[in-house]
């Protein structure tokens, strides 16, 4: 489970990392926080600065037991920890439900426009190459 999916990742952090003695005792509490309190996950205090080292404490926690056993590369792996680390600021220092998912429909306009551009931009890079290569080539048969 990727933290890039925001509300599912943190329910899959209470289900397997949180204590509790059913799932649906997870989501009877008023606020995201709550549910990470209830399940023993982060400590009771609202203090501002014991809410910052919960949250750290928790992505501590998320990237020793969850995180070090994704095969992914590690530029993928630093995204995924600065994403959890924003989550957990959301959800345990400022009591916010975060909205990270961009709408089917927007994604695949997204894709399709950055298509056009990437095929725009390779198009004149072989261009470019092409005419460096002739001009070599030209500046050659001058030589001789």
């Amino acid at each position: 489970m990727k933290p890039t999916l925001g509300p599912r990742f943190i329910l899959h952090i209470l289900l397997s990392m949180g204590e509790f003695n059913t799932e649906t005792d997870l989501i009877l509490h008023r606020s995201l926080r709550e549910s990470l309190r209830y399940a023993k996950l982060i400590g009771d205090s609202n203090e501002e600065e014991d809410l910052k080292m919960y949250s750290r404490q928790l992505l501590r926690r998320y990237i020793e037991e969850q995180m070090i056993y994704f095969p992914n590369s590690g530029r993928i792996i630093d995204q995924w920890i600065v994403t959890a680390s924003d989550l957990w600021e959301s959800v345990i220092i400022r009591d916010e439900i975060p909205i990270t998912e961009m709408p089917p429909c927007h994604q695949t306009a997204l894709n399709a426009s950055k298509e056009e551009m990437v095929i725009e931009m390779w198009y004149k890079m072989k261009n470019n190459i092409l005419d460096a290569a002739l001009r070599e080539i030209d500046e050659d048969k001058e030589v001789f």
